[in-house]
């Protein structure tokens, strides 16, 4: 599991301050981090992003961690369908087993591993072959 760096995560607390117009002071941000650092910077990030949209006010932890794990499970399902778009699922069916682990949340460790293979994967830009690349000299 990757978590949000300490670093990463006061500088995350700060855009959510500035968005929200809140000082958070560094207790309430130990407590934010004790309950959120098991997620990534960019979840973390995109879920601050949500939550503000919805409303300007300071979120409460739980606000935080739902939208978090809201973020968490779409990524889940768009690296499912790069794995189906990478030819990764042999039948139509074991797609369908994938989906249904990440619904329900009980992905096992095997295909855990296999997602964050591809995650990577989708992480690395995509040179196409045959592009007209040229070196400059």
């Amino acid at each position: 599991m990757i978590e949000v760096e300490k670093k990463e995560f006061v500088k995350g607390m700060g855009y959510l301050g500035i968005a929200t117009g809140k000082d958070y002071t560094s207790e309430e941000c130990e407590v934010f981090y004790d309950f959120l650092k098991e997620f990534s910077y960019q979840v973390f990030i995109k879920a601050i992003k949500n939550r503000i949209k919805k409303s300007p006010y300071p979120p409460k932890i739980n606000e935080l961690i739902e939208e978090c794990s809201a973020c968490n499970e779409d990524k889940k399902f768009k690296v499912i369908e790069f794995m189906k778009a990478k030819g990764y699922f042999k039948a139509i069916s074991e797609y369908d087993k994938a989906m249904l682990f990440v619904k329900k949340g009980v992905v096992p460790k095997w295909l855990q591993d296999d997602m964050n293979k591809y995650y990577k994967l989708m992480q690395q830009p995509q040179i196409s072959v045959g592009s007209n690349l040229e070196l400059q000299q």
